[in-house]
């Protein structure tokens, strides 16, 4: 495998891309790990990671899919963009987590 750029956004309240983050490297691939506020840091963080080569963005299932249209969006289509989800049995303990 090509060694490429990828990253996982996940959002949480009080949380900024600058100070909640982590990077991973083995053998070239390089993966961050941010954590986001709300989809307005996500779609700015997004922008960036275009200028950075990023190739590939995952998203946690609080983005759902419009969330991830606007990121496809903000990095003119240019990254593949993926987002987490979980099954409809599964909403009731993600309700009581994150509200």
């Amino acid at each position: 495998m090509t060694p490429f750029k990828f990253a996982f956004i996940f959002m949480c309240r009080g949380f900024s891309h600058e100070k909640q983050k982590a990077l991973i490297n083995h053998n070239g691939t390089e993966v961050s790990v941010y954590g986001v506020d709300s989809l307005e840091e996500a779609v700015e963080l997004s922008k960036k990671l275009l200028r950075e080569n990023v190739k590939l963005i995952e998203l946690c299932g609080a983005f759902c899919e419009d969330g991830a249209r606007k990121i496809v969006e903000a990095t003119d289509n240019k990254v593949a963009v993926g987002f987490v989800t979980h099954s409809e049995s599964e909403e009731e303990k993600f309700k009581a987590l994150f509200g």
